[in-house]
This record gives C-alpha cells, sequence and structure tokens, in this order.
C-alpha cells in the first residue's frame, strides 16, 4: 500500500469529523429543542471517531495504536446510545425516557471503555496486531463482538421506534421520519460493513458511513425543518390530554374519546357510537347534565375517592350549508371534565383557613386591628408631593393629620382590644378611636404614615396610649401589610401588646443600675465579675487603676490575659496564679488573700462563686482593696508593742530589787518587834498586803504590756463555745456555769476565750476565799443580749462600778490587772463593757457589741 492511499484515507476520515463537527455546532444552536442534546452526542461521538481513525493510520506502535484504536469502541456505543434518544425524543416516547433506561445505556457505554481501555491485560477485543503495508490491523476478539452486537441492537431499536412514527404519521411529519431512517440506514450499512468485512486497513467503512449519515441529517435540518415544531394530529392533542374528553353528536352517542374519558367512565372496549348514558351508566347525573347539555361543577365518586370536575361543553359546527344537517350538528358537542379536585380542595381548605384566621384574631392574647388604610395612602401621597419629610409636616399641621386618622377604615377589632381599652363593645371601641391617642402615639402613627409611603409594609414601635376609663398605658405595636394588600394597603393588621409592666420594671432595673454603678464607682474596693468561660462581664475604674491593666484587656473580656498582665507587680506571681487557678476549680469556696506587690504595695483580694438559690454557679465576684496604710500602721503598732514589753519587762525587773528589800526590812522589823501593839500589828500587816499586790503587779506587768488594742482576725464564733473553753482553763471551785441562750459573735476568738477567762477568775476571786459563806457566789450565768452579751454571779457583787476596769484597782485582794485586760479586749473590738448590779445581788458584766452581721463580700463595702 503506497502512502498515498494512507493520506487519502485519512483525509476523507478528517473530512467526516470536519462536517460532524459541523452538525454538533448547527444542533447545539438549536439545543432547546427536545431531540438536539442526544444528536450533539452524536455528532460529537461521530466526529472524534472520525478524526482517531485517522490519527490510528500513522501509528505504527502496538501500545499507543490499541489505544487509539480502542477509544473509538465506546465513543461507537454513545453514538448507539445517543441514536436511540434522538428517536425517542422525536417521537415523544416519554416512557422510554426514564431513570432506569438511562442509567442502563450509560452502564453500557462505561463498562464498553473500562473493557476497552483494558485491553492490554486480557487482549479480548484485539486478540492479535500485525502492520500490513505500514499500517497497524488488528484481528478482533470476542469482546469486539459483543460490543458490534450490542451497540447495532441499540441502532435497530431506535430505527424500530422510528419506523413506527414514520407509518402513522403524514405530511412533514412523515418525512422527517424518512430522513431520520435514512440517516440511520446508511450508518448502520456503514458499520455492519466495516465491523464484518473491511475493504481497506487505511479507511474506515463506518466513519464513511457517518458521512451519508451527517449528509442526510444536514438535508433533514435545512429542507425538511427537522427542528421545526411538528404537527399534530388527533391522537396528538385528544389522546394527550390529562383530563376526560368526549365528542358527541346530535343523537348523545359517543364518537370519539380519550384514555382519560374512558378510565373515567370504566368502559367497555365497544365505546364507540354508544349513547352517553351507557358510557357514563355509573354517573347517572353527569349523563343526564351532558345530554341536557348543562355546564358547570360536579362531584364524583370513583373507587372510594372524591373528584370535583368542572364540565365544559362546546357545540360543534360544521359549516354545511343544508339547514337539517346544520340544525342537527349544531347540536353535537365536545365535552371536557376538567379535573378541579385540586382547586376545590383549596378553596374548602382555604374556607377553613378563614375560619381558622377569624378563631385566632378573635382569641389571640394581643389587641388586634384590621383596618383599610387604602383612602389614607392616597391621601398621604398628596401630601407628600408638598413636602419631604411627612412626619414633620403632620406634626406642624395637626388638623392635617386629624383629617388623615379620620380616613382609617376600622375593618373589625377583636374582643382583647374592647377589655383593653375600657370599651363596652366594638362599636363603642370604633366610634372612640380618637380618645386613644397620646402625644406618643400620635408621633408613632406619623412614622407610621411615613413609612408606608416610603414602600415600608412593617413598622415596629413602642408608644402610649390612653383607655377610655382615662388611664395610660405603655404599649409595643407591630404594624404588617398582608402581600396580597402590600400595593394599596386595604387590609392592614395593628397588633398591640400591654407593655406597661415590663416598662416599670425596666424603670426600676435603669435605677437600681445606675444605683450600683454608682456605689460601685464611688467605693474604694476594685470590683471584677467574670462568669464561668472566664470572660470579663464587669469592672469598675478603681479595679482597673488598683492593678494597672490597659482599657483594651478588660474591653475585651480577656480574664487570663488580665491576669498574665499583673504577674510581673506581684512579689509571689506563683502564689497567686494558684489561687486564682483554685478559684476556678470545685468546689468553688470563697477566697480571701492578702497579696504583696513589687513596689511595696499590700492588696487584700476576696473572691466568692456568684450563684443562685439552687446553686447553680454563673461566675465570680472578685474584690481588690490597698491595704497599704494597714499593714504599715500594724507595723508601726507592732513595733511599739515590742517597746512597750521590752519597758514592761525592764520596769519588773527594776522593781523587783527594791521590793525585795522592802519585803526583808519588813521580815526584820517582825522579828524586832516580838509583841507588837495591836495598831503596830495591823500597821504591818497591811504593809505585807501591799508588798504582796506589788509583788503580783510586777509579775503581771509584762502581760499587760502584750495586750494591746487591735485584733488580729475576726471570725465567726460561737458564745457558748468560747464560754465553755474559758470555763475549762480556769479554776472554778465549786461554782457552776449556765449559759442560757448561744448567739453568734464576730471576734478574734483567742482574745474573746481571754475576756471571760479574767471575768471568771475575778468571780471566784471575790466569791470563794476569805468571804462568808452567806455572800460566796455559787453560780455564773452567761447571758445571750440583743445588744450583746453578760456575765453575771450571785456573790457578793461589786461597790466600785466602772472604775474597776482602771489599772491597779481591786477591791480585794488582787492586782487590780485582769478586770484592766478586759476592758482592753473589748476596745479592741470597738465594743463597750460595764458592770452593773445583778437581779440575785452580784456583780453584772455587760458588753455590749455592734450589730451581728456575718461575714460576707459585704463587708468590704
Amino acid at each position: 500500500m503506497s502512502p498515498s492511499t494512507v493520506i487519502v484515507s485519512a483525509l476523507i476520515e478528517v473530512t467526516i469529523g470536519m462536517a460532524a463537527a459541523v452538525v454538533a455546532i448547527i444542533t447545539w444552536q438549536h439545543r432547546r429543542i427536545r431531540a438536539s442534546r442526544p444528536l450533539v452526542v452524536m455528532a460529537v461521538g461521530t466526529c472524534l471517531y472520525a478524526l482517531l481513525a485517522a490519527v490510528s493510520s500513522f501509528v505504527t506502535d502496538p501500545f499507543w495504536w490499541r489505544l487509539v484504536n480502542n477509544i473509538r469502541y465506546p465513543l461507537g456505543a454513545a453514538i448507539a446510545v445517543g441514536s436511540f434518544f434522538v428517536v425517542v425524543a422525536f417521537s415523544e416516547r416519554d416512557q422510554l425516557q426514564n431513570g432506569w433506561i438511562r442509567a442502563l445505556l450509560a452502564g453500557f457505554v462505561m463498562v464498553n471503555f473500562v473493557v476497552a481501555m483494558t485491553d492490554p491485560l486480557h487482549n479480548q477485543f484485539i486478540t492479535a496486531q500485525q502492520l500490513v503495508d505500514g499500517v497497524v490491523v488488528g484481528t478482533a476478539g470476542p469482546l469486539f463482538w459483543v460490543h458490534t452486537i450490542a451497540s447495532l441492537g441499540i441502532v435497530f431499536l431506535a430505527t424500530g421506534l422510528c419506523l413506527g412514527t414514520f407509518l402513522t404519521s403524514s405530511g412533514i411529519h412523515r418525512k422527517q421520519s424518512l430522513a431520520i431512517l435514512s440517516a440511520f440506514g446508511v450508518g448502520i450499512v456503514g458499520f455492519a460493513w466495516q465491523s464484518t468485512a473491511p475493504v481497506h486497513p487505511a479507511l474506515d467503512l463506518a466513519a464513511v458511513g457517518m458521512l451519508g449519515w451527517c449528509g442526510i441529517i444536514l438535508w433533514g435540518i435545512f429542507v425538511v425543518d427537522f427542528f421545526d415544531i411538528v404537527p399534530v394530529g388527533r391522537e396528538r392533542v385528544v389522546e394527550r390530554i390529562n383530563d376526560p374528553v368526549v365528542i358527541l353528536n346530535g343523537d348523545n352517542r359517543v364518537l370519539d374519546s380519550n384514555p382519560a374519558a374512558r378510565r373515567l367512565a370504566t368502559s367497555s372496549a365497544e365505546w364507540h357510537g354508544i349513547p352517553v348514558s351507557q358510557f357514563f351508566e355509573s354517573y347517572p347525573e353527569l349523563a343526564d347534565r351532558v345530554t341536557a347539555r348543562t355546564p358547570g361543577e360536579i362531584t364524583l365518586e370513583q373507587s372510594g375517592t372524591t373528584r370535583r370536575f368542572d364540565v365544559t361543553i362546546s357545540p360543534i359546527d360544521t359549516g354545511h350549508t343544508d339547514s337539517g344537517e346544520r340544525r342537527q350538528q349544531s347540536e353535537s358537542a365536545v365535552v371536557i371534565l376538567r379535573d378541579v379536585t385540586a382547586q376545590f380542595i383549596h378553596q374548602r381548605e382555604l374556607e377553613r383557613s378563614r375560619e381558622r384566621y377569624r378563631s385566632l384574631f378573635e382569641n389571640s392574647p394581643l389587641v388586634l386591628w384590621e383596618q383599610d388604610l387604602s383612602e389614607t395612602i392616597e391621601q398621604a401621597q398628596t401630601i407628600t408631593a408638598e413636602t419631604d419629610d411627612l412626619a414633620a409636616y403632620l406634626e406642624a399641621h395637626p388638623e392635617q393629620h386629624q383629617e388623615l386618622l379620620e380616613t382609617v377604615e376600622i375593618l373589625d377589632v377583636n374582643e382583647v382590644a374592647v377589655e383593653a381599652y375600657g370599651a363596652e363593645s366594638k362599636s363603642e371601641l370604633i366610634d372612640r378611636m380618637g380618645e386613644l391617642f397620646t402625644d406618643e402615639a400620635l408621633a408613632a402613627s406619623r412614622q407610621m404614615f411615613e413609612g408606608l409611603i416610603d414602600g415600608d409594609r412593617h413598622f415596629r414601635a413602642e408608644t402610649t396610649y390612653r383607655t377610655l376609663d382615662g388611664d395610660t398605658r405603655h404599649e409595643l405595636i407591630e404594624i404588617f401589610v398582608p402581600d396580597p394588600y402590600v400595593e394599596d394597603c386595604s387590609r392592614v393588621i395593628v397588633a398591640g401588646a400591654n407593655i406597661t409592666a415590663q416598662k416599670e420594671r425596666e424603670e426600676e432595673l435603669r435605677y437600681q443600675t445606675a444605683l450600683f454603678e454608682a456605689l460601685n464607682e464611688s467605693t474604694n474596693i476594685g470590683v471584677l465579675v467574670t462568669n464561668t468561660d472566664r470572660e470579663i462581664l464587669w469592672y469598675n475604674d478603681r479595679f482597673r487603676e488598683l492593678w494597672g491593666i490597659p482599657e483594651e484587656i478588660l474591653a475585651a473580656g480577656r480574664d487570663r490575659e488580665a491576669v498574665e498582665y499583673v504577674l510581673d507587680s506581684l512579689a509571689d506571681p506563683d502564689r497567686f496564679v494558684a489561687a486564682t487557678e483554685d478559684l476556678h476549680r470545685p468546689p468553688f469556696e470563697p477566697l480571701e488573700m492578702e497579696l504583696r506587690l513589687s513596689d511595696g504595695r499590700w492588696f487584700e483580694r476576696y473572691t466568692a462563686p456568684i450563684t443562685d438559690d439552687d446553686g447553680t454557679q454563673y461566675g465570680l465576684l472578685t474584690l481588690t482593696r490597698d491595704i497599704t496604710e494597714r499593714k504599715r500602721y500594724e507595723r508601726r503598732i507592732e513595733s511599739q508593742n515590742r517597746r512597750l514589753e521590752r519597758l514592761a519587762k525592764v520596769i519588773s525587773h527594776d522593781l523587783k530589787t527594791p521590793l525585795s528589800t522592802a519585803e526583808n526590812h519588813l521580815k526584820l522589823l517582825e522579828i524586832e518587834l516580838e509583841d507588837p501593839a495591836e495598831p503596830v500589828e495591823q500597821s504591818l500587816m497591811d504593809l505585807e498586803r501591799t508588798h504582796e499586790r506589788l509583788r503580783r503587779f510586777t509579775d503581771h506587768l509584762p502581760q499587760l504590756a502584750r495586750e494591746t488594742t487591735n485584733v488580729h482576725k475576726s471570725t465567726d464564733c460561737s458564745l457558748r463555745r468560747l464560754a465553755t473553753d474559758a470555763w475549762e482553763v480556769v479554776e472554778t471551785e465549786s461554782l457552776e456555769l449556765t449559759v442560757a441562750e448561744d448567739r453568734r459573735l464576730d471576734g478574734d476568738p483567742r482574745r474573746l476565750q481571754q475576756l471571760f477567762e479574767n471575768l471568771f477568775s475575778n468571780v471566784v476571786e471575790h466569791a470563794v476565799d476569805g468571804v462568808a459563806p452567806a455572800d460566796t457566789a455559787t453560780t455564773v450565768r452567761v447571758e445571750s443580749l440583743d445588744t450583746g452579751f453578760a456575765v453575771e454571779d450571785d456573790g457578793p457583787g461589786v461597790s466600785a462600778g466602772n472604775e474597776v476596769f482602771e489599772y491597779g484597782m481591786s477591791t480585794g485582794d488582787g492586782s487590780g490587772i485582769g478586770l484592766a485586760i478586759c476592758r482592753s479586749i473589748v476596745e479592741a473590738h470597738s465594743w463597750s463593757i460595764e458592770v452593773v448590779d445583778g437581779d440575785d445581788g452580784g456583780a453584772r458584766f455587760v458588753v455590749t457589741t455592734v450589730e451581728d452581721v456575718e461575714l460576707d463580700e459585704t463587708d468590704w463595702f
């Protein structure tokens, strides 16, 4: 074979491909036509098939030749599938375009493609290759014949469908069918010839057949108007109408009917020419109406289903000149039963909807008005032509505003409105509607009119109204126009809700908020509120000033970033971080801690969880105050106390030497005076007692110096517990203790127990030793008072009054120190103490405390 033969064959195949491309382009321009898209697939497939055939003539490598050659097989399958859907669309056999058939044919093309591309692995498409005159020629395998037979089967099926259309059609439709049959015939011949007996290795006869196919299709496009609308006959009109259609002659016999009518009548096969009463024997009422030529709607029962039909009866006039024939034909008619079941159901649902609407309208908890604003809008538009600001204009011209309000037509109002506005009836409310308007309501109506003119069909505002009883109330109104009435606003719904209680709560909340912010901004304590996610919810200026945190960090609500920011300013940041993290972990208990800063300042921080009554936690409240001055004062007091204690020790030590000398002189004097006179002996005894008191005073002086006026730590204490603990320490001899009633005290438990110890010791010293039995105390009673507490005994009592609390003052042989210490302890708690006569003649020590308050965050304010 000469090279020129191969080149000529390739040029022929390229020409075929180009012609197919032209068909594809022209067809795509008419892609809205039903058969155009599958025809595009056929044309594109033909183009690619022919071009690949031309390329394969110049490929000699076995692998690449097989790849180029085998791509044509799925293209051939796609062309066959496309031809099937062209005929289906052309013949309007829509039942053949369902999903299963589409999936089956698409699967055929895909399987063809997979098997052809994997042929080098199984060699079932092309079993062998050989080079004949420079052109590779393949030997067809079993899968090649499967492909060929299946593709031709699809094409033959399409041809059969087209042939059926050809036999039943006429006119241009018949010509179109013949064009398609001719094109398919050429394609089938070329495809079969190439598959069974190819005449030349370099020329694909299937592509030649496709050339004839393309030419005939082009002829069909331009000569017989393939893409034009096809004239349809009676069967394409009557048969395909979904509504039942019956054609009657003048004798009311059935001349024609469509399948829908026959299904409705459930008639037998011999329906042609039977009387309409027999045709519709299941529906006597329908038969009577058709016979009487009475159109209208009718309800029919079919297989337990109710259907509604609109019967249309159109007379037929054939145009004959003979009066008798014309009279007979004028009675002939076309009867169409239009199924209006859906419309009937919709109408019935619409009526039910209206009933539900009226029920909701009357039973709604909201105030509802139904108004017609069409005339109002027209008049407002006239005013708008004179001004750019309708609301301002109406405010400046109240008489025109009133005229607008008078054009509002009240269509209806519900009973809730009658009750809300204090009317006796709907008519009274409508007649006296003008009395409801306050200044705020008039302003809202002006804004509403302006919005409606601007095209807004939804309006919402808070306003007030005046009841017919004269009360003024707050109201939230919402106005909207239903969609069917947006143009003329002939139906507008106005809904209102009484929000008087809500507005009062809002006013109270604003007052409380303002008070809260004023208190927190005026206090010297920094306040921080965070939620459980560690977001900052609120803080005051004092908090920001104390810690020096930038405003942007606090405003952003980043608590963790705020903690990181202050770490450099703390002397012990690790302790601060650990304590802060513990606050956000169970058991979420209040924590109070003192923090020393790097610059020498001291802060006291108190943090407590924010919870509700059921224990749900919402966040943390943190209070911070600067206690630097307090710390400095405490250090000064501690320093002074240490100096005072050292001084007391020095004084006590220095007093012991002269006191010892005086005692020695007293002993020598007693030895010298063996039998002194009674006055001298009494003087010596008094002098000895004086020495003893001086000795006890010297011994107690360091203890007195240690008693400061400071309370180190206040906690919640039990009066009963303090008294019983002190009683166990003191040597009370035969005395008995009675605690009448317990109460809570806020104080230093160590100091308060010392207070009770000294009071009990005072009773022991003055009511037991050296006192006559009749004057000796037997009971000490601790009593809770509204203003504090009291300690009372039934001993001889105290005659010196409140002077007993002075240092060195004693009514007995004591040092006069114990009760002075009691006063020091009481005053350190900012309390007061006094001694009065008891009910049983003994001494009654009354301690008056401040008002008892549990220790919580309120102690910080």
